[in-house]
């Protein structure tokens, strides 16, 4: 999966980038899968194989299921 260095510098999604940032405890987390997907969808560039392994990476992947979410973030992005 390609990673965007300007979506990381916005948002650390892992330890090490939290310690780089000299972050030591957080004072709550936000998820929200659709939001990334869609940054990584229209600002990263990402296809439906790359849709598929960040769902993979969380136990949701499947062709069927990235492709349909893949449409979507196209056809409305931002619209979640």
């Amino acid at each position: 999966m390609k990673q965007n260095k300007i979506i990381n510098d916005f948002m650390p999604v892992t330890k090490e980038e939290l310690s780089e940032r000299g972050i030591e405890e957080l004072d709550f987390v936000f998820v929200s899968g659709d939001a990334y997907v869609d940054m990584g969808v229209h600002y990263s560039g990402w296809a439906v194989s790359d849709v598929e392994n960040f769902l993979t990476s969380y136990g949701l992947g499947s062709p069927e299921l990235a492709q349909e979410i893949f449409e979507i973030m196209v056809e409305e992005p931002a619209n979640y």
